[in-house]
């Protein structure tokens, strides 16, 4: 009850409320909270978390009546990527390189 007291109080005060959870595969919290939000973004690590992960992450997700709002991969390595794209991915590639560090 105090929580969703403070959910109220915050969104009466904030447009955009973030909370960053801990892994849902790892402890309950996160499905917890998955309740109160108002959507859910799963973060998953490309070519590292593996599908089946993912495909329970969402199950227990929707178990808990959770809104899936989307995904973000998280350390996409464009070089890697431009070679499975067709050639926006090797534009986008070009015109970016400029921000990594060598």
């Amino acid at each position: 009850p105090r929580t969703r007291r403070l959910r109220a109080a915050m969104r009466s005060r904030y447009d955009l409320i973030v909370l960053d959870g801990a892994p849902i595969l790892a402890v309950s919290d996160g499905r917890v909270a998955s309740q109160l939000a108002g959507a859910v973004v799963i973060a998953t690590q490309w070519r590292w978390t593996p599908l089946s992960a993912v495909r329970r992450t969402l199950q227990l997700l929707r178990d808990a009546h959770a809104h899936i709002a989307g995904f973000v991969l998280l350390r996409v390595d464009p070089r890697y990527y431009m070679y499975y794209e067709n050639e926006d991915g090797a534009n986008y590639y070009k015109n970016l390189k400029k921000y990594y560090v060598k």
